[in-house]
């Protein structure tokens, strides 16, 4: 698990706030509609599967295999991949939030900015 999640975790704790100052908090609203975008999400990927392919056939190497992870790093190392990079997301997402956007809205008191 990457470090900074619990670097901005004892951050976000110092500063007397909460993740939910930093835009995170839960609704039934939001908690309804991850089902419905997650199948959004597989027939959109259905969807473009076939321009995938075609890319990778047209613009890539002839012959080329993905490298075996298990190999390259050792067994067992699939199993702390998917975590890692659901976390990677999750923290990338909170450092901007964090850090950035709140940084750049003090600076110029422009939500806007902070967004684009």
């Amino acid at each position: 698990m990457p470090s900074y999640n619990f670097v901005l975790g004892y951050v976000v704790h110092q500063r007397g706030q909460s993740f939910a100052n930093l835009g995170l908090h839960w609704t039934a609203r939001g908690a309804a509609l991850v089902l419905p975008l997650f199948v959004l999400g597989l027939f959109l990927n259905k969807l473009t599967w076939p321009l995938i392919v075609w890319s990778a056939q047209t613009f890539g190497q002839p012959g080329w295999t993905p490298p075996d992870i298990g190999r390259l790093f050792g067994q067992g190392s699939e199993l702390t991949t998917i975590p890692a990079c659901l976390l990677n997301g999750f923290s990338e997402e909170l450092i901007v939030r964090a850090w950035i956007m709140t940084a750049i809205l003090r600076l110029t008191r422009k939500i806007w900015i902070a967004v684009v």
